[in-house]
């Protein structure tokens, strides 16, 4: 939630892609993981609509459905953040999307 919830790169502020990465397209993924995480955010958003409550809130959660490992990660906003420091401009302006052309999707 911008203003209330740390953003992506208050977790993650340097991320470096290089071709040896290990991604969705690389390593493969367990079909079953994508309909486990979609049923969550529609969940989530009825949740958000609604006004209710979430343990999501200010959490990451981290799941490996082959290895039956599930974790809730406490999210802290960071101060110094470059994206939440900006506020009203999009993040999509600071990207360089051409290295994502091999991220979890198909051409």
């Amino acid at each position: 939630v911008p203003g209330k919830t740390a953003c992506y790169r208050c977790i993650f502020p340097n991320i470096l892609f290089t071709e040896y990465e290990r991604t969705c397209t690389a390593m493969g993924i367990i079909s079953t993981t994508t309909s486990f995480a979609a049923s969550i955010e529609a969940n989530e958003a009825i949740k958000s609509i609604l006004n209710l409550n979430s343990r999501f809130k200010g959490k990451l959660f981290s799941f490996d459905l082959l290895n039956d490992y599930f974790e809730f990660i406490e999210l802290k906003i960071n101060p110094s953040c470059f994206i939440c420091s900006k506020k009203g401009y999009p993040m999509y302006k600071y990207e360089n999307y051409e290295l994502f052309d091999n991220r979890c999707r198909v051409k």
